[in-house]
């Protein structure tokens, strides 16, 4: 699996064995092993020896493998990179990303997530998007509501505009949509449900998540409805008939058919592939 199928991400925290392997077991499409926040000062050399034992030797399983590393500017962060260096892994996530730290690391190409979640992340999101460097960007919603000293809202509304400029920075960049911030619901699947459908329709991709309970509802609430992908292919049908008899638009579902209300079809079929997958 590449990143650009990825629709979860299970964050693991580094200090924790039991979590390192469980989190393989959950289901995810990636797993985030968290040498950063997860782990606290007196454990961080510990979990760097521990995760970086973990990515020797055996084939790597088919979750991706992605490790969250510490800061820009950090020694942390130096010891980080200098302990997954030659190592077989599959992505960086780096905190507080923006332009600077990105610029700062040396990792090779090595795949990675820019996880955007301060003030000075967000004004260089689409510089980030942009650079050639960056796969794809995550949302860090706490840390960011926390900075700007935001006050919850029915349904985020406080984090719209914020959501939005990183799935249009995407766009920019040629991304594939971000992936959106973890929920604090856990075990209430009705509302980290509606979390998810609430992301995939601002265009993220994909979300992050702290428990393996979540990791299903995540690929349920991605995955295209059996409402939707029968509406796509008879969009698609209807468009491809009309375009083999040489006419530029069609009809289908009782409305005008046109180029970007095909391409929307299609996508939404790629995704079902893609959650079947």
């Amino acid at each position: 699996m590449s990143i650009d199928r990825v629709r979860s991400l299970l964050f693991a925290p580094g200090s924790d064995e039991r979590k390192l392997h469980g989190s393989l077991a959950a289901g995810a499409d990636a797993v985030i092993w968290d040498l950063e926040d997860g782990v606290a000062p007196a454990e961080k050399a510990a979990a760097r020896s521990r995760v970086a034992s973990l990515l020797v030797g055996d084939a790597p399983p088919p979750t991706l493998r992605l490790v969250r590393i510490n800061g820009h500017g950090t020694a942390e962060q130096a010891a980080d990179v200098e302990a997954l260096a030659g190592l077989r892994f599959d992505g960086i996530v780096l905190p507080k990303a923006t332009t600077e730290a990105v610029s700062a690391l040396e990792l090779g190409d090595i795949p990675l997530l820019a996880l955007v979640e301060s003030a000075a992340g967000l004004r260089d999101a689409t510089e980030l998007a942009t650079s050639g460097r960056v796969d794809a960007l995550l949302f860090g919603a706490l840390d960011l509501a926390a900075e700007l000293r935001l006050e919850p809202l029915p349904d985020a509304q406080e984090l719209l505009s914020y959501r939005a400029q990183l799935v249009l920075s995407s766009a920019l960049g040629g991304l594939a949509g971000p992936f959106d911030s973890p929920s604090v619901h856990i075990h209430d699947t009705d509302a980290l449900h509606d979390d998810c459908r609430r992301a995939r329709g601002l265009g993220f991709r994909g979300k992050a998540c702290i428990h393996p309970a979540q990791v299903p509802v995540v690929h349920a609430a991605f995955a295209p409805t059996a409402a939707e992908i029968a509406w796509a292919r008879e969009v698609v049908d209807a468009f491809e008939a009309a375009e083999a008899s040489g006419a530029g638009v069609a009809l289908a579902a009782g409305q005008m058919i046109d180029r970007p209300v095909v391409d929307r079809a299609r996508r939404l079929l790629g995704d079902a592939e893609r959650s079947s997958g």
